[in-house]
């Protein structure tokens, strides 16, 4: 079983709620992060389900047996998968809020007019070293 389950608890989950920003279950409707629940009791759960996946760094298929065991919903990897993909543009705005709610000043989105008639893409990455390893085992984009 995977050791961070023990933070899953509804007192840590209503806390984390707290901070997402206001209008939050709306906007998912809204940026069409899901079709119909099916499956999912509602845009809560959800997210819940999602952020198992993203935040804990555990397999969808992993992901999928959390979601079975704590009986939040009966769903495949490839379910979830989907789900994911869907929730794309409901996490950036989400994202962006609780960017722009702490630091309004200093962030701007807007891409300036000169950059108008280019493509532009920014390229980062890391490279990841586990202790013991002689070399690179990951390297993060």
């Amino acid at each position: 079983m995977h050791t961070s389950l023990a933070v899953h608890t509804d007192d840590n989950w209503r806390q984390l709620l707290q901070f997402l920003p206001t209008g939050w279950q709306d906007k998912a409707k809204e940026l069409r992060a899901y079709h119909r629940l099916r499956a999912v009791s509602s845009v809560e759960l959800l997210l819940r389900i999602l952020l198992v996946h993203l935040v804990d760094g555990v397999s969808l298929a992993q992901t999928a047996n959390i979601a079975a065991q704590a009986g939040w919903a009966d769903l495949s990897d490839v379910s979830i998968l989907k789900r994911l993909r869907q929730a794309e543009a409901w996490f950036r705005w989400m994202s962006l809020e609780l960017v722009t709610q702490q630091h309004p000043a200093r962030l701007r989105f807007e891409r300036p007019a000169w950059l108008t008639p280019y493509h532009v893409r920014s390229v980062d990455a890391t490279v990841v070293s586990e202790p013991g390893s002689t070399g690179t085992n990951w390297r993060v984009h």
